[in-house]
């Protein structure tokens, strides 16, 4: 064989040898993008097909939301039965498809077409890496206008305050990285030893709460204020029932 033949040869090869390196690295690539999406696709399709099934129930305002293991129910329902009746049929589906196992928490954003917003709006306006000062805000917008109740003189949460405990929950999941006190305090009526008192077995309630849904109990501090530190000065039911509140305050450290 001459030498222009031997080397037409080992160019045809070195061609070729090139083409399957650049295939292989396409098809490792192409791997590497299924394995990267880890489930995404299939988590979207089942979110939508969740959606889809609500809207075919008359419940087409609907929007659902999951991150960080929390799922966002949000949208402006047109009256009152279908806010009522929309999220309570969003959450059974959640809690019963495919992926529920997936989710922690399930938040109430819904609100009412031209109402106040939901209890659940602020931490769907809330980042995935949130700063202090971002989650001092959820948690007085979650708060605003409301109240976690307890039974008369004890430290018993009521039945109605799941919506509002669960919403507390998330804001405190999506702000993981710091730690939050939880502050309980009473209206001045008693002594103030039984006060002090009431108001940390209050404040420890409500941190139970919290780790029952995933909040890790070293991020929560507990404190009695007992009727020290009032919010309305005056005396009366309308003040009192002002004092007795649960704070969240939020720290770096």
């Amino acid at each position: 064989m001459s030498e222009v033949s031997k080397r037409r040869m080992r160019r045809v090869a070195a061609g070729v040898g090139v083409a399957a390196g650049v295939c292989g690295a396409l098809l490792a690539l192409a791997l590497m993008s299924v394995a990267g999406m880890g489930g995404a696709p299939a988590a979207k399709g089942w979110v939508k097909d969740v959606t889809a099934g609500l809207a075919e129930r008359g419940y087409d305002w609907i929007q659902i939301d999951i991150a960080d293991s929390i799922a966002t129910v949000s949208g402006a329902a047109p009256d009152v039965d279908s806010l009522k009746y929309g999220f309570e049929a969003a959450e059974t589906e959640l809690q019963r498809g495919p992926h529920a196992g997936e989710i922690s928490l399930v938040v109430d954003a819904t609100h009412l077409e031209g109402g106040p917003l939901g209890v659940g709006a602020a931490l769907a306006a809330l980042g995935a890496a949130p700063e202090p000062a971002a989650c001092q805000d959820a948690f007085r917008a979650t708060l605003d206008g409301r109240s976690i109740n307890f039974a008369p003189g004890s430290a018993d949460l009521t039945d109605d305050n799941r919506r509002l405990l669960d919403a507390l929950s998330a804001v405190t999941l999506r702000c993981k990285a710091y730690r939050v006190e939880i502050g309980g305090h009473t209206d001045a009526s008693g002594f103030a030893a039984a006060n002090m008192a009431l108001s940390e077995a209050r404040a420890g309630a409500v941190r139970s709460y919290l780790v029952a849904r995933g909040v890790a109990v070293e991020a929560l501090e507990v404190r009695g204020y007992g009727a020290g530190v009032p919010i309305d000065a005056r005396r009366g039911p309308a003040a009192d029932a002002r004092n007795r509140r649960i704070e969240f305050t939020v720290s770096a450290s």
